[in-house]
Formats: structure tokens, sequence, C-alpha cells
């Protein structure tokens, strides 16, 4: 039976330097193609890609995070020592909030912590244990000596302008290779 969801495709395009990389990722978000992914030996520049979307999410999950964390330490607290087990103790009222301060702040950092822990392995990926960019041979230079640009391309016509762009900023290697495990065996591979 032929599968139901849509081929996807991605173009890799090889480049010998990181300006040449940047340049590419540049023009590809002024031309409006999806946001692509960027591969090199070395740490990518602060300002590399500035077409390709905003800043990250990472600092409001954590805020997020912390909040429900510290807010839901101080109401179990408030909820423990008033109405479910209430006891006098040295004459102080049931509700006596400066006694739970420091565990819902512990309680706060750790739910930033955790938060911002789970969200950064999911925006970087990680919890995938297998990536197709990884079968093209030109791909393993990426830790070596060259700059990879991975654009996703949903139809074959979108795949050649993509490969042109590519080409024309300088590209040393342009391939394309299927997006899941199924079609990995229908990689094409165009050289220049």
């Amino acid at each position: 039976m032929a599968p139901t969801h849509p081929v996807h495709r991605h173009v890799l395009g090889g480049f010998a330097t990181a300006a040449q990389r940047d340049a590419a990722m540049a023009r590809l978000g002024a031309q409006g193609f999806p946001p692509a992914s960027s591969y090199g030996p070395t740490e990518p520049d602060a300002g590399m890609g500035a077409g390709m979307g905003s800043g990250s999410r990472l600092p409001v999950v954590m805020l997020l995070g912390g909040m429900v964390g510290a807010l839901g330490a101080f109401g179990l607290q408030s909820y423990a020592t008033v109405a479910a087990y209430p006891l006098d103790i040295g004459g102080r009222p049931h509700f006596f909030w400066p006694a739970y301060i420091p565990f819902a702040l512990e309680a706060g950092f750790m739910g930033a912590m955790l938060s911002g822990f789970a969200s950064y392995l999911v925006a970087a990926r990680l919890l995938r244990l297998y990536d197709p960019v990884d079968e093209n041979p030109s791909f393993r230079r990426a830790m070596i000596d060259h700059w990879f640009v991975a654009v996703a391309a949903p139809d074959d016509a979108a795949g050649a302008r993509i490969a042109d762009l590519l080409g024309a900023e300088g590209a040393s290697s342009i391939e394309e290779y299927a997006a899941d495990a199924q079609q990995a065996g229908m990689r094409e591979e165009r050289r220049e």
C-alpha cells in the first residue's frame, strides 16, 4: 500500500566557509523558504541566519516552569497547614506565609531547571535517535572542514529552486535526501 503522508525531501548544501553558509541562510530566509538546519565544525555565530526565525522561547518556558513550581509549592503548603491538617503550634496563625517562602523558592528553582532542561531537549531535537542527514557521505565533513545547510523541500519544484539558490551562493556540493528512513534509498546526489 502506498504511503498516505506527503513525501518530504531535503536539500543539503555544503559550503567551504562559514560566511558562504551565513549568506545562503540569509538568502533562504529572504526568499521565504522554511527554516533551515545548519551544521558545521565550529560554534555558530550570533548573527547567523538572521532572517530564519525569531529568538529562543526557552527563557519564557523556564520562567513559567519556575512560577508553576513556586506557586504549586506555596499552594501545597498553604493547603496542608490551613485546610488538611491545621495545628496550633506556638500560637502562630494557620496561614503563616513566611515559613512557606524557602521551600516555594527552591521548588521554583527546580521547576525552572526541569522545564528548561526538557524544553532544550525538545528544541534541539535530541530525543531523536536517527536523522536521515547523517546518512549522506559528504556530511561527514561537517565535523572537519565544511559547513552544511539542510532545507526541507515540500515538492520537486521547491527542491530545484533551493538547489539553484544554494548553487548560486557557492555550495561545493548539493545533495537531495529523503526525510524519513523508508525513503532513504531514494537519495539523489549532484556535485558541481
